[in-house]
């Protein structure tokens, strides 16, 4: 598994028909964008790029939700597909759950 930054992240499903792979998977930095998939994340929009380090891993979090509940990826694939992402793997490490007083 090669790290991918948080920076550098583009998550992708939306696996075309009759094409193999996972659910879900993040490419960006030295791992190629694969074209099987139809939908695309987070490096590849401006919103994201613009973002402070904590607002793009807020992001995530929620875009992590999103193709859980919205696009039906099973929350195991997600999770296992983000992992590359070392920001990613220290908020789970750490508890992390961010926000701030305007979040609510």
């Amino acid at each position: 598994m090669s790290d991918i930054a948080l920076s550098e992240a583009q998550v992708i499903w939306g696996l075309g028909e009759g094409e193999k792979g996972p659910p879900v998977k993040v490419v960006g930095g030295s791992v190629k964008d694969d074209h099987r998939y139809s939908s695309s994340w987070g490096a590849c929009n401006s919103d994201f790029n613009e973002a402070d380090m904590q607002t793009k891993l807020k992001m995530l979090l929620v875009e992590s939700t999103h193709l859980m509940l919205n696009e039906g990826i099973p929350a195991k694939a997600v999770v296992e597909a983000l992992m590359v992402i070392p920001e990613y793997r220290g908020a789970l490490r750490d508890g992390a759950v961010i926000r701030s007083d305007d979040d609510y």
